[in-house]
């Protein structure tokens, strides 16, 4: 199962359980691949998809840390929701170690 795919069925699941901020999320990551599908012109391979849900994660954790220094808690804490569904998407990334 590609990972376009995989995102819409878990969206469908996201909405018959009512689990809001998985649903929110991932309609703004599959609004992301289609609108990255159109200006390409083109389906995009899953390593295209996994490039376009990296940088909504980075946008989003960009987005956290201005908030953080505004001190709105609030969508801080949001966005933290929407990162940790976006990251079960992107493959592990290596440790300092490592």
């Amino acid at each position: 199962m590609d990972i376009k795919s995989q995102l819409q069925a878990e969206l469908i699941a996201a909405m018959k359980s009512g689990d809001t901020v998985t649903r929110d999320t991932l309609r703004m990551v599959t609004s992301a691949l289609k609108n990255d599908e159109i200006s390409r012109g083109a389906t995009l391979t899953d390593e295209q998809s996994i490039e376009v849900i990296a940088r909504e994660a980075k946008r989003l954790k960009e987005a956290m840390a201005e908030f953080q220094t505004a001190g709105r808690n609030d969508l801080v804490e949001q966005y933290a929701q929407n990162v940790n569904v976006i990251t079960k998407y992107l493959p592990e990334q290596a440790s300092d170690e490592e």
